[in-house]
C-alpha cells in the first residue's frame, strides 16, 4: 500500500513540475502577443493555439486526477 501511496505522489509530483514548465512557456507566448509588432492575424492565431492548448491540458490533468483516484 505505502508504495502505491509514494508512487501516487511522486507522478503528482512530475505532473504539477510539468505543468509549471507549460505555464511558463505559456506566459512567455502571451508575452510575445503583447509585445511583438507581428500581424494580428498571427497574434489572433497564437492567442487561439494557446487557448486550445489551456483546454487539452485541463482535460488531461482532469482524466489524470480520475485516473490517479481509481
Amino acid at each position: 500500500m505505502r508504495n502505491s501511496f509514494v508512487e501516487m505522489v511522486e507522478e503528482t509530483a512530475r505532473i504539477q513540475f510539468r505543468l509549471f514548465e507549460i505555464e511558463e512557456k505559456i506566459t512567455r507566448m502571451r508575452q510575445w502577443v503583447d509585445e511583438s509588432n507581428a500581424p494580428i492575424a498571427l497574434k489572433h492565431s497564437v492567442l487561439d493555439g494557446i487557448e486550445k492548448l489551456e483546454e487539452r491540458l485541463i482535460a488531461a490533468v482532469y482524466l489524470n486526477t480520475i485516473d490517479t483516484l481509481n
